[in-house]
């Protein structure tokens, strides 16, 4: 189903693509691992980089458009409109929704797959995000990802948090280029969540809820 979904939106050759990658995955690529990644430096937008591209908060006026664009099926345009303390952003090209990212603040956030990570009330979760294929090696993510943080900050947020999947070597220089650092690895094989950043780990350990029997380890 997953296959067929990411087909239509997709197209065949990116398909194919995506198929391949999963079978032959670059040398430190894992699809069963989850990146946990925090940022507190947060960068500053660079719109004027994007000419023809606008960017604004999603709006009630944009559901329609926003869930026929939509390609997670676990979330819905309603859920971030209207919110005190969830958003998102939107990129128009010519008038139509061609990237997005979301974020949320103040709750426990439930990880595909993965677990659970409790989020304080000046502490949020940026993700997921989108971009259409067409318009994708422009940059758009990095600043979907700066212009969120900023929203997040406006209500109170002083540090972010996103999970990335292991083979994601895309998005995972979106955000560390956004400002954000690995701070540990779920293996999804092993059942083991590994500390790269033992400092950091430290302070937000308790906050990653991951599956019961997972291992912890410190580097």
């Amino acid at each position: 189903m997953k296959v067929i979904e990411y087909l239509k939106r997709e197209g065949v050759k990116a398909t194919v693509k995506k198929i391949g990658e999963k079978i032959t995955l670059k040398p430190g690529a894992d699809s069963r691992k989850t990146l946990f990644l925090v940022c507190s430096d947060f960068k500053e937008s660079r719109r004027d980089q994007f000419p023809g591209y606008a960017f604004a908060r999603l709006a009630e006026d944009d559901l329609d458009a926003f869930d026929e664009f939509n390609f997670f099926q676990h979330i819905k345009g309603c859920d971030y409109v209207g919110r005190a303390d969830d958003g998102a952003v939107i990129c128009i090209f010519e008038k139509t929704i061609c990237a997005y990212a979301c974020f949320e603040m103040n709750k426990v956030k439930r990880i595909h797959g993965t677990g659970q990570f409790e989020l304080a009330s000046d502490e949020a979760w940026i993700g997921p995000c989108y971009v259409a294929k067409e318009h994708r090696g422009r940059g758009l993510n990095g600043e979907l990802i700066r212009t969120a943080s900023a929203m997040a900050a406006s209500r109170g947020a002083r540090r972010l948090f996103t999970s990335i999947n292991g083979a994601n070597f895309a998005s995972q220089a979106s955000f560390e280029k956004a400002g954000f650092e690995t701070f540990a690895i779920y293996d999804g094989k092993s059942k083991s969540i590994v500390a790269t950043d033992s400092a950091r780990f430290g302070i937000f350990e308790n906050k990653v809820m991951i599956k019961e029997g997972t291992e912890r380890i410190a580097l």
